[in-house]
């Protein structure tokens, strides 16, 4: 009876100590995966006024983008801009730009004040594209554009957005061969541990 209460307490004791091993890689692989895959990511377009791809029959007196945080602002100098090129590529001139928190405004002149509106004092029918270059409060720049139409309609194709500071996300190969290193590991762990 002595000896069974020794193997019982050896067979206890090894599992025991194999439980340990097995718990503290639980809890890394739980703290791993509790991590957020986006926790760098930088300011996003919320909204633009005009709508991406709208088709507008009167231009706007303003053109504006709104972003998902606050916009940097350094009081002598211009580092949030926004251009926006008509039909024949040539940018609008005379575009007084602002910040107010999160959205850059873009203040479109009046062709010609002098006259009364009408043909001859109208922007042209076609596609604007609308550029923007701003810095979060972050400190990550972010440059992009979107595209509207005046009184045409047409099929776009848009780039994507460029973020010159990254996104902050990890790639999905990178996270699988973290996670694939991480359960190899727990793996070797335990059989080590069985020997």
């Amino acid at each position: 009876m002595d000896q069974n209460v020794h193997v019982q307490h050896l067979a206890q004791r090894r599992a025991t100590s194999l439980n340990l091993p097995m718990k503290k890689f639980a809890l890394l692989l739980v703290a791993l995966l509790m991590v957020p895959v986006y926790a760098n990511a930088h300011a996003g377009v919320v909204a633009t006024n005009p709508s991406t791809d709208e088709v507008v029959t009167v231009m706007p007196s303003e053109i504006s983008v709104t972003f998902s945080e606050e916009l940097l602002v350094i009081s002598d100098k211009e580092i949030n801009t926004i251009t926006v090129a008509s039909p024949d590529g040539s940018l609008l001139e005379n575009l007084e730009s602002r910040v107010e928190g999160p959205t850059l405004i873009a203040t479109v002149p009046v062709l010609n004040p002098a006259l009364d509106p009408g043909p001859d004092n109208e922007y042209p029918s076609g596609l604007y594209t609308v550029k923007y270059r701003v810095v979060s409060a972050d400190g990550h720049e972010v440059t992009d554009s979107y595209t509207f139409s005046l009184n045409a309609p047409m099929l776009l194709v848009t780039e994507s957005p460029t973020d010159e500071g990254g996104d902050g996300v990890l790639p999905l190969p990178i996270l699988i061969a973290i996670l694939t290193l991480l359960v190899a590991g727990g793996i070797l762990l335990i059989r080590l541990r069985k020997r």
